[in-house]
């Protein structure tokens, strides 16, 4: 009995022995991997020594300058945000961007390049005792041991594009067999992303990096939203024939934790479209981004309608009130020394000469009269003047000539309702719509769906979704009715049976496009 009570005691004393050495090997094999952890972490760090700090609404300054404070004490150099731009290349390629974000269980501090790739992070618990949090934030940048090794700075992902100028990206495209997606686009979209990128061919892949960036924050004043130049905004895998997989770059939200989507996008005629959320309007819509240069794709197609005459100080739109008669806005002929009229003639856009023949400031029209001795005037037009104000919920089309310079030199036409009886600010003279009016579009028709003529489209928002504004037509029959000569009111024709293309083939021979030097 006492033997096999030694044995037993003898099994538990082994099995116990077994037990504090496994645990013993597992702690030391943690600490190993720890330590490892920390040294990769520490070495990645090593090859920055400056950075900037995107400041997060949920922490109050002070907290914001502790971290500051305390990356400064263990050797980093600290960059404005207004700066970085302007930072010399290799510098920047050794600057690091650091968000702090408080949020209801963590504090959360982020390290990445200034091209967005995340290098280091963590977290810490939030205390009862805010400084007891700032505390632990302090301790963990100090136990990185941060030193500074220049030896360690990596290149840049493409240090021959990143920080070109657009002029630099021109020079480029002129001396390389270019695809067609290749080239310099701006971002149309109707929002406060008006980024400029140029898209480039790598290793069969293709990448729209960031030329100037202006992005303004619709949030808060500590809300930072905001580019550099050579970040990357998209990359575009194509599946099939101008057809594209795109991961696009929506920039930091108030949380400082950048927000990538991906889409399915379609190139066609210079312009690059997809859906994605933009993460502060619900649901989806369209991104537009229109190439600027080069004119011409690959293929030799024109993207971009030339205008080769420095003189051209703008274009706008107008549309045929009688003879050779044309309505617009005033700001689009005001400061003009020659108006030249572009009118679809058998299908042919022809030009001629024009002068002003009767202005009202106040409103933003003008009538302009046809003087070009080539120019027949019209004998009849097609569509009446509606006199009186028309119902919100009404539905609406516009047609002009919005950006010329990248949609070509054809007639467009989009659709809406009215939104409001008066325009920004309560303004009487005028319609909100929710067709959107772009540069171009100005001086255009807007009429309702029985073919009237309903108003003017004369202004837009960039920073809001499908809003516009359009002068009431009562406002130009007075300008018409005070006109220096007699001038025919059209009596138009019956179109409440006709479908809007028929209405559209109709009228666009009526619409001018209008060039002011």
């Amino acid at each position: 009995m006492m033997k096999q009570e030694v044995c037993t005691s003898h099994n538990v004393a082994f099995s116990f022995t077994h037990t504090l050495l496994f645990r013993l090997i597992l702690l030391f094999l943690s600490l190993f991997q720890l330590s490892i952890i920390v040294t990769t972490n520490a070495q990645t760090l090593n090859s920055y020594n400056y950075f900037c700090i995107y400041s997060s609404s949920s922490l109050d300054a002070e907290g914001i300058e502790d971290v500051a404070s305390c990356l400064i004490s263990v050797g980093f150099n600290r960059i404005d945000l207004g700066q970085v731009n302007q930072m010399p290349p290799k510098e920047k390629a050794r600057l690091l961007i650091v968000g702090v974000n408080r949020e209801d269980s963590y504090t959360i501090v982020s390290f990445e390049d200034f091209l967005g790739t995340e290098v280091y992070g963590f977290s810490v618990k939030n205390r009862s005792a805010y400084r007891t949090s700032r505390k632990n934030i302090m301790e963990k940048i100090k136990d990185l041991h941060y030193n500074y090794d220049p030896s360690l700075v990596s290149p840049l992902y493409y240090p021959e594009f990143t920080f070109w100028t657009d002029t630099e990206f021109q020079e480029y495209y002129k001396g390389k067999d270019y695809s067609s997606i290749e080239g310099i686009y701006k971002n149309y979209t109707p929002s406060d992303d008006q980024s400029t990128i140029a898209i480039i061919d790598v290793d069969g892949r293709y990448y729209g990096l960031v030329i100037d960036a202006s992005f303004y924050s619709t949030g808060t004043e500590t809300a930072v939203e905001t580019f550099f130049r050579g970040a990357v905004r998209l990359e575009l895998n194509e599946i099939e024939k101008d057809v594209y997989d795109i991961t696009y770059n929506l920039a930091k939200d108030r949380e400082c934790k950048w927000r990538i989507q991906k889409s399915l996008g379609t190139y066609k005629d210079g312009i690059l479209s997809f859906d994605t959320g933009n993460g502060t309007i619900d649901g989806k819509y369209e991104y537009r981004f229109i190439k600027t240069f080069p004119k011409k794709d690959i293929n030799g197609s024109t993207v971009i309608a030339s205008t080769t005459d420095s003189s051209l100080k703008g274009t706008g739109s107008g549309f045929v009130i009688s003879g050779n008669i044309i309505a617009t806005n005033y700001h689009v002929i005001e400061k003009a020394n020659k108006i030249m009229v572009g009118l679809s003639i058998n299908g042919t856009l022809e030009e001629f000469e024009a002068k002003v023949l009767a202005t009202d400031k106040n409103n933003d029209i003008a009538l302009i009269n046809i003087t070009d001795k080539k120019f027949k005037p019209f004998k009849t037009v097609p569509y009446k003047i509606l006199p009186n104000t028309i119902d919100v919920g009404t539905s609406i089309f516009t047609m002009g000539y919005p950006l010329s310079q990248v949609l070509g030199n054809e007639v467009k036409i989009t659709d809406g309702l009215i939104s409001s009886k008066t325009g920004y600010e309560g303004d009487i003279v005028t319609y909100q719509i929710s067709a959107p009016i772009q540069p171009g579009n100005s001086g255009g028709a807007l009429f309702d769906k029985k073919g009237h003529l309903v108003g003017i489209t004369n202004a837009g928002i960039t920073s809001a979704d499908n809003i516009g504004y359009a002068i009431k037509s009562s406002y130009l029959l007075s300008l018409i009715d005070s006109a220096p000569i007699k001038i025919s009111l059209p009596k138009g024709s019956d179109m409440s049976n006709k479908e809007l293309p028929a209405i559209v083939k109709m009228y666009s021979p009526y619409i001018a496009f209008i060039k002011v030097y």
